[in-house]
C-alpha cells in the first residue's frame, strides 16, 4: 500500500478514536462537576508522568527498533528487561508506602497498566500495525469506558471513574495481548534476558524528548493542580481534549511515516525521505489553516455539547490552537529528526521549549490566571516547531 492509502486509514483509525475519546470526556463533564472534572485530569497527568519514567519514554525507540529489524529482538528483549526492572521496583516501592502509612500514589496498578498499554501499542506501530496501535494508544480504553458509563447510566465520583478505567485497561491490554500473539511474527521473541544496561545511553535521548512531549498537553494542569485550583483545572483539560482534536491527523500521519522513514533511513533512501517531507509538509500546511478556522468559528457550539459552564474557554481554544497550528505547518520535523538519528537536536529542543513552558506557564498564571497558561502553551510550542523545522532543514540538505 502507497503512503496516501496509508495515512488515510490511519487517518481513519484516529477519526475513529479521537470521537471516542471526545465522547468519553462528554460524558464525564455530564457526569462530574467542573471541579471534580479538574480533580480527574489532575489525577490522570500524574498517572502519565510516572508511567512514562516506568517505560523509560521509549515509546519511539521500541517503535524504531521493531521496524528496523536488524538487531531488534536483542534490543526489543533488552529494553523489556529494563521496563520490568523499573515497573518491579515502582510496585515494590509502593507496597512499602502503603504498608507504612504514606500513600502518596494510591493509583499504581492503575500506572502500571497504562505502561504496558503503550507498550504494546508502540510494538504494534513497529511491526507495521498501524491501525491497530493508534486505536490501543488513543481509543480502546475509553470506548470501553464509555460503553461502561452509558451502562451505569448515573452519576459518579473520581474513585468511581478510576475503578472503571481500571477495568477497561485491563480488558484493552488482554485484548491487544491476544492479537498481538496470533497476527504477529511468531519468530519474533519478547522473552526477558539478562539486561543490558549499556543500552541506557541509546535510550536517554529518547526518554528525555518523551517527558518534555509530555509536558506541553499536561503542564497546565501540573501548575491548576498544585495551585489547588480544581475548578479552572476542569476547564483547561477540556480545553485541551479539544485541541488535541486538531492534532490527529499530524498523529496518524507522523504514526505511519515513523517506521517509514526508519526504513528508508536504515537502507540510506534519502532522496525518498526528501519528498516525502515535502509532499506530507504541503498538504498539512492546508489542513493546519483550514481547521484552525473551522474550530475558531464553531467553538462555542463545541463548547456547548460539555455544558454552559465550559463557554467561558473559547479565548482559550483560538490561542492553544494558533499553537498547534503551526506545530502542524511545519510538517512531521519531529520524525523525521527522531528516525534519522537526530535524536540529540530533538532533545536539545525540547528541552528548550519545555523551560519556556514551565516557567511562563508558572508566571503566567500568576500574572493573568488560566490564560497566561494557554499564552505560555503557544509560545513553548512556536518555539520548539521553529527550531525542529530549522534542524529538520540542515539535516535533509546534508543527506547525498
Amino acid at each position: 500500500m502507497d503512503v496516501a492509502g496509508k495515512i488515510i486509514k490511519a487517518f481513519g483509525s484516529k477519526i475513529f478514536s479521537a470521537l471516542v475519546v471526545f465522547f468519553y470526556h462528554i460524558l464525564i463533564t455530564k457526569y462530574l462537576e467542573v471541579r471534580e472534572v479538574g480533580e480527574y485530569f489532575g489525577i490522570y497527568a500524574q498517572l502519565l508522568i510516572i508511567s512514562l519514567f516506568l517505560r523509560l519514554g521509549t515509546d519511539q525507540y521500541i517503535v524504531k527498533i521493531v521496524s528496523n529489524q536488524k538487531d531488534s529482538e536483542n534490543k526489543l528483549q533488552n529494553t523489556f528487561c529494563l521496563i520490568s526492572i523499573s515497573i518491579v521496583i515502582y510496585s515494590l516501592v509502593s507496597i512499602l508506602l502503603k504498608v507504612l502509612g504514606l500513600n502518596l500514589n494510591n493509583y499504581y496498578i492503575l500506572t502500571i497498566e497504562i505502561t504496558i498499554l503503550s507498550i504494546l501499542s508502540a510494538i504494534l506501530k513497529g511491526k507495521g500495525k498501524i491501525n491497530l496501535g493508534l486505536i490501543a494508544q488513543n481509543g480502546l480504553f475509553q470506548l470501553i469506558a464509555v460503553i461502561i458509563l452509558i451502562y451505569n447510566n448515573q452519576k459518579i465520583n473520581i474513585n468511581e471513574l478510576i475503578n472503571i478505567l481500571e477495568i477497561s485497561l485491563i480488558i484493552s491490554i488482554l485484548a491487544l495481548l491476544t492479537i498481538i500473539i496470533k497476527n504477529l511474527n511468531r519468530n519474533f521473541s519478547i522473552i526477558i534476558q539478562k539486561p543490558d544496561f549499556s543500552s541506557l545511553k541509546e535510550v536517554k535521548d529518547y526518554f528525555l524528548v518523551s517527558i518534555l512531549s509530555l509536558l506541553f498537553p499536561w503542564t497546565g494542569i501540573y501548575v491548576l493542580t498544585l495551585s489547588n485550583d480544581d475548578f479552572n483545572a476542569g476547564i483547561l483539560g477540556i480545553s485541551m481534549r479539544i485541541v488535541t482534536l486538531y492534532g490527529f491527523l499530524y498523529i496518524a500521519v507522523t504514526s505511519v511515516l515513523n517506521p517509514m522513514i526508519s526504513q528508508l533511513f536504515g537502507n540510506r533512501e534519502y532522496k525518498k525521505i526528501k519528498r516525502l517531507y515535502k509532499t506530507i509538509t504541503k498538504y498539512l500546511v492546508v489542513i493546519a489553516c483550514s481547521t484552525l478556522a473551522f474550530i475558531i468559528f464553531f467553538a462555542d457550539i463545541i463548547l456547548k455539547i460539555f455544558g454552559e459552564e465550559y463557554l467561558e474557554a473559547k479565548m482559550l481554544i483560538i490561542i492553544l490552537c494558533i499553537g498547534q497550528a503551526i506545530n502542524i505547518a511545519t510538517g512531521p520535523t519531529t520524525t523525521i529528526l527522531t528516525m534519522c538519528s537526530q535524536v540529540e537536536k530533538v532533545r536539545r529542543n525540547a528541552i528548550i521549549s519545555g523551560f519556556i513552558l514551565i516557567s511562563f506557564s508558572y508566571i503566567g498564571y500568576e500574572l493573568y490566571s488560566i490564560i497566561g497558561i494557554c499564552y505560555a502553551y503557544s509560545l513553548a510550542m512556536i518555539s520548539n516547531n521553529f527550531l525542529n523545522f530549522r534542524d529538520t532543514r540542515i539535516v535533509l540538505k546534508g543527506m547525498k
